[in-house]
């Protein structure tokens, strides 16, 4: 039996990554999500396609935090997450605005709260359920020194509830802003 994804996003922002199952992806050779999607992100490969393409994916709650997130069900905070794209960036903003029309009235939901407190109150173990848990890496060492420490903390301390159906998993993605 599949086990449903427990989505949580540390630093989230607006949110939108925790919706990614809104956008259609498209990788020249493979296909995957939604390609009736307002977006879908292209991207070439040299060979190959990721595995396990055809999996049905089952989402049974996602949240993110932040200290100060935006509520794309305002039209103040998507204007402000659109002021922080330059300019000159084109294809990135028309990206951003079609995010944005993909996730609709439905937007993922944010806690504004401290990275620790947050972790702490978000490391409980649900059977049955796989939680991926991931963030963003920003480039300020001091942070990520504590951040990582702290992450590290949290899940020690929780890895010895898990069970063979329960899972915790940390995944630290680099972005690329260009």
């Amino acid at each position: 039996a599949r086990m449903p994804l427990r989505l949580r996003e540390i630093g989230a922002s607006a949110g939108l990554n925790l919706r990614f199952d809104r956008f259609g992806y498209d990788g020249g050779n493979w296909t995957w999500g939604d390609l009736a999607s307002p977006l879908v992100l292209r991207n070439s490969v040299a060979s190959g396609a990721p595995a396990h393409l055809n999996a049905q994916l089952s989402i049974a709650d996602r949240r993110g935090c932040d200290l100060h997130p935006l509520d794309m069900a305002k039209e103040e905070d998507r204007i402000a997450l659109q002021s922080f794209v330059w300019a000159d960036q084109h294809d990135r903003f028309e990206r951003l605005r079609c995010a944005l029309e993909a996730i609709g009235d439905d937007p993922a939901p944010l806690d504004a709260d401290d990275l620790y407190a947050w972790l702490e109150r978000t490391a409980d173990i649900t059977p049955g359920s796989l939680r991926w848990r991931w963030t963003l890496i920003a480039r300020c060492a001091s942070t990520h020194l504590r951040a990582g420490k702290e992450i590290r903390h949290v899940r020690h301390r929780y890895s010895t509830r898990s069970s063979p159906s329960s899972i915790a998993i940390g995944r630290r993605r680099s972005l690329s802003l260009n």
